[in-house]
């Protein structure tokens, strides 16, 4: 799978992920295209275009997904998740919902729960 991880993640989650052999682009950091401070609109873009699921720790972007239904490729999120408890809880994701995120599911991960939208992200933005 592919993933675009937003600057707010801590490293060590894409680390985790190129471990397993997925394709990771940290946005910020490794795509001069996108600038220093793109914002959420630009981030999300860059991942639909891209075919990347996009992890982030911001809550802006479910406002983005679902009151303004602009396209993506996938979302996980991980509001008032501890940095440290990112890498084992995105495990788990991966583990229970490929499948979903590979059809473009919102996930959202909480401290003790994982929930699994589906949006119709062919909805025009």
């Amino acid at each position: 799978m592919r993933f675009l991880i937003d600057a707010c993640v801590p490293r060590h989650v894409g680390d985790l992920l190129r471990a397993d052999r997925h394709d990771v682009l940290e946005s910020v950091l490794e795509s001069s295209s996108l600038g220093p401070d793109p914002g959420d609109r630009e981030i999300l873009d860059f991942a639909e275009r891209e075919g990347g699921i996009l992890i982030t720790m911001d809550k802006d972007f479910g406002v983005l997904v679902y009151a303004e239904r602009r396209r993506h490729a996938g979302l996980i999120r991980l509001p008032h998740v501890a940095p440290s408890q990112c890498a084992a809880l995105l495990s788990q994701v991966l583990h229970l919902h490929t499948d979903a995120l590979a059809e473009g599911a919102i996930v959202t991960v909480q401290e003790r729960r994982i929930r699994v939208s589906r949006s119709d992200r062919d909805q025009p933005a």
